[in-house]
């Protein structure tokens, strides 16, 4: 069983690098700044951010179900980047003026650390990850 939850989270993982030009977003709250759209304050809802997280769930219940774990890369110095990153992140919450723009900007780290795990343990090639990231630049730079 651990085996098809690790083949779902490596096909979503592939479709979340395939759909990472294509991203789609519910703006849950608009930024504001001098009475005028701000971006950098905004808070939106990303649909990759629902394919990466359904991805690592997936990937999750594969590693919990897997009796030995077996990784192609030693992921210790991963591990410790992303947590240094982490702390220096969750320390600037307590010195930033708008504390729920950084937990935004917090999650959206994750996310992105996230996918970053999920592509470093996935079975599948480096070489299928470029293919599809291409393609994906591919068609939309045709359709531009």
């Amino acid at each position: 069983m651990s085996n098809k939850f690790r083949q779902i989270a490596d096909w979503l993982t592939l479709a979340a690098v395939f759909l990472l030009p294509w991203q789609t977003r519910y703006i849950i709250e608009a930024g504001q700044l001098k009475q005028g759209p701000y971006e950098y304050l905004s808070i939106s809802l990303y649909g990759l951010d629902l394919l990466i997280l359904a991805a690592l769930l997936f990937a999750t219940l594969s590693v919990m179900l897997d009796k030995k774990i077996s990784n192609k890369f030693d992921l210790r110095a991963y591990w410790l980047i992303a947590l240094g990153l982490l702390f220096f992140t969750c320390w600037s919450i307590f010195v930033a003026g708008d504390r729920l723009i950084t937990l935004f900007i917090l999650a959206r780290l994750a996310v992105g650390a996230s996918l970053a795990w999920l592509i470093i343990s996935s079975r599948l090639s480096l070489n299928k990850f470029l293919a599809v990231l291409l393609l994906a630049i591919g068609l939309q730079g045709a359709l531009a």
